[in-house]
């Protein structure tokens, strides 16, 4: 498994957001917009995504967890999500670590596509994108599931 180090070079950094772009374009209906709860457009409307510095280091999260908190400062605020499927807020704190905070439309994905998702931006990050499955367009069980819209 490769390892990238995000908090001392920017190129690396970029990485992220690049990758995050990449993987998008397999998960494409994450990047376009629900329309009136009935479908989804796919405008490449794109991710919303933020930086962040966290003034603390990270073990201040880690051993004293409060979930209000972490809410607050690891994850992206609601401003835009109702437009946006997909919002990321990666957190840099003082110690150098980092945290990716995800808000992911439950109207297109369940626990297990967003594992997917993850997963696939995680090994398209770190160069090993070979191994994501690539979903035809055409499937028939994709055409199918806009028949449940009516």
């Amino acid at each position: 498994m490769k390892t990238i180090d995000l908090r001392r070079n920017k190129k690396s950094r970029n990485r992220l957001r690049q990758s995050l772009s990449e993987t998008l374009t397999i998960f494409y209906p994450i990047a376009g917009t629900v329309v009136q709860n009935s479908h989804v457009d796919c405008d490449d409307t794109g991710a919303e995504f933020v930086e962040a510095r966290v003034h603390a280091p990270l073990s201040h999260f880690t051993q004293n967890p409060n979930f209000e908190e972490l809410v607050k400062q690891l994850f992206p605020t609601a401003d835009g999500t109702e437009t946006r499927n997909l919002s990321v807020k990666i957190s840099f704190f003082e110690c150098g670590g980092f945290a990716v905070g995800l808000f992911l439309s439950h109207k297109l994905v369940d626990g297990s596509s967003a594992a997917a998702f993850v997963r696939a931006w995680g090994k398209t990050c770190c160069g090993e994108a070979s191994g994501i499955i690539h979903r035809s367009r055409g499937q028939t069980h994709l055409r199918l599931a806009s028949l449940l819209f009516f």
